[in-house]
């Protein structure tokens, strides 16, 4: 990153799924500075008093991720399939999809659009 500019900040947005699962979307850079926001979030919901049938991440709207968010992306996996609770991610788009993909995880998440 160039000196002087300042990081996208990450914004995650919580939706209810009709069936009972939980829509975290996902906006911005999910990076070294940013994962740990992610991973946090996302395990705060699995491991909720009164949990989801299952967390759904939206990453349409993710500009870029590093191999950090790469691993949030894994913890939350390990951590929905301990708590047996499906766990999917949605949309990723452009670098992100790419980074995805270039990593090898589309062979172990789950991966729709």
């Amino acid at each position: 990153m160039a000196e002087g500019t300042i990081a996208e900040p990450l914004r995650i947005t919580v939706q209810p799924t009709a069936g009972g699962a939980v829509r975290l979307a996902v906006f911005g850079v999910v990076d070294l500075a940013t994962a740990p926001q992610l991973r946090t979030t996302v395990l705060a919901h699995i491991h909720a008093p009164r949990r989801p049938t299952g967390v759904e991440l939206d990453l349409e709207a993710a500009t870029f991720m590093d191999a950090v968010g790469v691993r949030a992306l894994l913890d939350g996996h390990r951590a929905a399939a301990q708590s047996r609770l499906a766990y999917t991610i949605h949309n990723p788009r452009g670098m992100v999809a790419h980074i995805l993909t270039l990593s090898g995880v589309t062979e172990v998440l789950s991966i729709v659009g």
